[in-house]
């Protein structure tokens, strides 16, 4: 039981960590869209109609 409950915080702990994390990355980075950021690249070449296939 006790071996159980180890793994049990282990994994919670570490799911807990990976969220975290990423919602204060999420929160920190700058969010400047821009009309460069927001356009599709097809590997140097020009896109003919929408990027949805």
């Amino acid at each position: 039981m006790e071996l159980l409950l180890s793994i049990t915080l282990f994994t919670a702990f570490g799911a807990a960590f990976v969220l975290v994390n990423m919602l204060l990355g999420a929160l920190a980075r700058p969010q400047v869209p821009n009309p460069e950021k927001l356009s599709v690249y097809e590997c140097g070449e020009p896109s003919i109609g929408t990027s949805w296939v």
